[in-house]
């Protein structure tokens, strides 16, 4: 969990500074495909985020991580959760 939130982290910074490099062009094709390098950088934000409210951490009294279990669709879109990982 702790490295997605990190490259969640990363991925925001990122994410500035492309729009920052966006906003130097008043049009044409590369303003375009540096908006395009933004949206995608924003989509895979939303899968990192969807990614990381489907875990769900099993913690110790002291607050440690001790397993956690992403949920996912199989094929079929039968919900299966995955056997907990020991650290």
């Amino acid at each position: 969990m702790k490295r997605l939130l990190m490259r969640q982290s990363l991925l925001k910074a990122n994410i500035a500074k492309q729009e920052t490099g966006a906003a130097r062009y008043s049009g044409g094709l590369s303003q375009a495909m540096a908006l395009s390098t933004v949206a995608t950088s924003r989509q895979t934000e939303a899968m990192l985020e969807q990614t990381r409210r489907a875990t769900i951490e099993f913690q110790d009294k002291d607050g440690l991580v001790i397993a956690s279990r992403p949920t996912r669709l199989g094929s079929q879109g039968i919900l299966t959760i995955q056997p907990p990982v020991t650290r």
